[in-house]
């Protein structure tokens, strides 16, 4: 994978932790504290820039830990360890003229993971918000909006990243045993 892909999957990941920490701000000291024309400074903006990146770093070792094990009860349909998901993949990696595919699907497994737990943090500092900002009068209509939006959100990113997985570990077993078929004499 190219360094490029990997910093632009990071900060995607990153955005999404940006927006959670933005709505906890939001929360605690209120919309009019901050300075929106900020934001045009270029400055300011190259910060926010590596802010998101550290982020995105941090997001995804947080959501590989917590879905690690998931990730291998999903593949125990393929591979009974991890370790052995993990050797025919570097398996078809060297021997195989699909690695940009397979890379690119890791990059979404993982965009897809770090927005499962991004999405979580997101509802929750984003009702926090809504509890500490909204009216009395719109603040039961803000909640259920930001809990059903994200809610869907989380289900939806964990659909994703769980369907990827599953995919990633049929694909892999698939090929590298193509590759080892065709590798054996007859």
């Amino acid at each position: 994978m190219s360094t490029t892909a990997l910093f632009a999957e990071l900060l995607v990941v990153g955005i999404g932790a940006l927006s959670w920490i933005a709505l906890i701000a939001i929360a605690l000291f209120g919309p009019e504290s901050f300075d929106t024309k900020l934001l045009s400074s270029p400055l300011v903006l190259l910060g926010l820039l590596t802010a998101g990146y550290m982020a995105g770093i941090v997001i995804d070792r947080i959501s590989d830990a917590l879905l690690k094990p998931v990730a291998a009860r999903i593949r125990s349909s393929h591979y009974a360890e991890t370790i052995e998901f993990q050797n025919d993949r570097e398996f078809v990696y060297q021997r195989s003229a699909m690695k940009p595919s397979f890379e690119y699907g890791r990059s979404r497994l993982r965009i897809a993971r770090g927005w499962a737990v991004n999405s979580s943090l997101i509802t929750l500092s984003g009702l926090l918000a809504v509890l500490t900002q909204a009216s009395q009068e719109e603040c039961l209509k803000l909640a259920l909006l930001v809990s059903v939006a994200g809610v869907s959100l989380v289900v939806g990113n964990l659909f994703a990243w769980a369907n990827l997985v599953k995919s990633e570990a049929e694909n892999i077993r698939t090929r590298a045993d193509a590759l080892r078929e065709s590798a054996s004499p007859e």
